[in-house]
């Protein structure tokens, strides 16, 4: 088991070293006593323009978690903490073959998805890729013609590519976190998942 503590305020000059002294001092232990110490969601507080703040929710593990559990029994921002439980597809080749049609942030997943677990997969998009959208999008926003086949909505990326980071997914699953690691492991890394409402076109297909 493990104990996860929520909203935990640093300010915009605070390093995050500073998490594992701020839960300690709060809870009445020492710091050396939170063993796997961990970051596991990240937000920003900017209610008061004076005083913005980086809100972190952190998961760790203590020697006598149910003794402080009963301790802090009126903090209701201390819980304990299970990792989400993730899917598993027995890996291996299947003769199924699978049409996906759509390259938006879904299509993509679900393409990514079912080859993994060893289906055949044909991806259709009825628009271009991004290196192609982002002049005509751009030409098209300057008075240019419209491609009713690719532009803003359609083509690779999907109509994330062009957001203005306003869309997130608006869904606290906790499968959440598998769907976007298979994405961006390798753009943003994990500080990206950490994010309140990571946003599918955070990646940035198209900087513009």
């Amino acid at each position: 088991m493990a104990l996860q503590l929520r909203e935990i305020a640093l300010g915009l000059d605070e390093d995050e070293s500073l998490l594992p002294a701020k839960v300690a001092a709060e809870l009445g232990l020492d710091p050396e006593a939170l063993r796997n110490f961990k970051v596991v969601r990240q937000a920003i507080d900017a209610r008061r323009r004076s005083k913005v703040l980086r809100i972190f929710s952190v998961v760790f593990e203590l020697a006598d978690e149910e003794s402080v559990l009963a301790q802090q029994s009126a903090n209701r921002r201390l819980s304990t903490w299970t990792p989400p439980a993730i899917p598993s597809i027995e890996l291996k080749k299947r003769s199924h073959r699978v049409l996906v049609v759509g390259m938006g942030p879904a299509g993509l997943f679900a393409a990514l998805s079912l080859a993994r677990y060893g289906f055949q997969v044909t991806l259709i998009e009825r628009g271009e890729s991004v290196e192609q959208r982002v002049p005509a999008v751009n030409q098209f926003r300057s008075g240019g013609p419209l491609n009713p086949s690719s532009n803003i909505q359609f083509g690779e990326g999907g109509a994330g590519t062009f957001s203005d980071g306003k869309l997130n997914t608006r869904v606290k699953h906790p499968w959440g976190g598998m769907c976007f690691g298979h994405w961006w492991i390798s753009a943003q890394g994990r500080r990206f998942l950490l994010r309140q409402n990571p946003m599918s076109a955070a990646i940035g297909c198209a900087w513009y």
